[in-house]
């Protein structure tokens, strides 16, 4: 099986087992998913596809609350970015919960670089956000802290 555009797809063994630099093994990994993600082939379940719209709902619901809170006075506020974040996170545990049993299928080398990228992913954005609230902090205390 062979693939122009894809040239991890030839079954060449020799190519699999070639170690590229982490740039070039990272953007090759991006472009493999972008080609799935583009082909009609890929069989996707009902469930997934409607995990992915819940999660776009649930982002622009979110979304909403909190801008909305900006313009309530008093305890709705709070209630309506709690309520945000409730909705929220229960559109990404339902988007995740649905994936994550793919990792049954899997070999148990690919299972473990499979958790070993997502406790990656999820820690990067952790930092990402902590980095993100520090620099607001900052920019918004500091005046107050320099004094």
């Amino acid at each position: 099986m062979t693939n122009k555009n894809n040239p991890t797809i030839e079954g060449s063994r020799d190519y699999l087992n070639k170690r590229l630099n982490p740039f070039a093994a990272c953007l090759e990994s991006f472009a493999l998913i972008n080609q799935a993600t583009k082909e009609r082939k890929a069989d996707v379940r009902s469930s997934d596809r409607m995990t992915s719209y819940l999660i776009r709902f649930g982002i622009a619901i979110s979304f909403l609350l909190v801008a909305v809170s900006f313009f309530i006075l008093g305890r709705l506020s709070i209630v309506s970015c709690i309520l945000g974040d409730l909705v929220y996170f229960l559109a990404v545990m339902c988007y995740l919960i649905n994936r994550f049993g793919v990792i049954r299928a899997l070999s148990p080398n690919y299972a473990l670089l499979c958790w070993q990228l997502m406790c990656g992913s999820s820690l990067l954005a952790i930092g990402i956000t902590l980095n993100i609230l520090f620099f607001v902090a900052i920019t918004l205390a500091g005046p107050y802290i320099c004094h």
